[in-house]
């Protein structure tokens, strides 16, 4: 009595899956074969349903293709979204270095014109020049003449160096 218990629940077991298999996978479509023959009323019912669900087999793959091409053109769309804020971030860090770039200007002119002797404003200036320009040394001078026994020669007066 035992293995008889045992097999009944076996058989249960499987059928249920045997069902639930049928149910999730099968049962819509055969059901929609079995109704399309019997509105029809096809010469050969059965060949009508093997077309009928062949038919929905070429529609089930040529949807899941057409999946598989929008999840691609997805994809596509979002890596050129991200792109695209990407170049408009690169694009307003230049902007906002600019503009921080225009106020550090207009800020070291400010300072510039606050120098109360010249000697201080070309060392400034002098000083900011090998800055921006990452030079080792920056020089200011104007040309000059200089008379030698009777002799003049060009020269430059350097005022201030950094």
């Amino acid at each position: 009595a035992l293995q008889v218990f045992s097999f009944e629940v076996f058989f249960i077991a499987i059928m249920s899956a045997y069902s639930q298999y049928l149910e999730e996978h099968i049962q819509s479509e055969l059901t929609k074969a079995l109704s399309q023959a019997a509105l029809r009323n096809p010469k050969d019912p059965v060949d009508f349903i093997g077309n009928y669900l062949l038919r929905i087999i070429a529609e089930d793959d040529k949807a899941k293709k057409n999946a598989e091409i929008q999840a691609k053109w997805r994809e596509e769309d979002q890596a050129l979204e991200l792109k695209a804020k990407e170049r408009q971030i690169r694009i307003q860090q230049k902007i906002d270095a600019e503009k921080a770039e225009k106020l550090e200007i207009e800020a070291f002119y400010v300072q510039l014109a606050n120098n109360t002797c010249k000697i201080d404003a070309l060392q400034s200036w002098s000083e900011w020049m090998e800055k921006k320009t990452q030079s080792s040394s920056v020089y200011i001078a104007r040309p000059c003449q200089i008379t030698n026994d009777e002799q003049q020669s060009s020269a430059l007066l350097y005022e201030a160096v950094s």
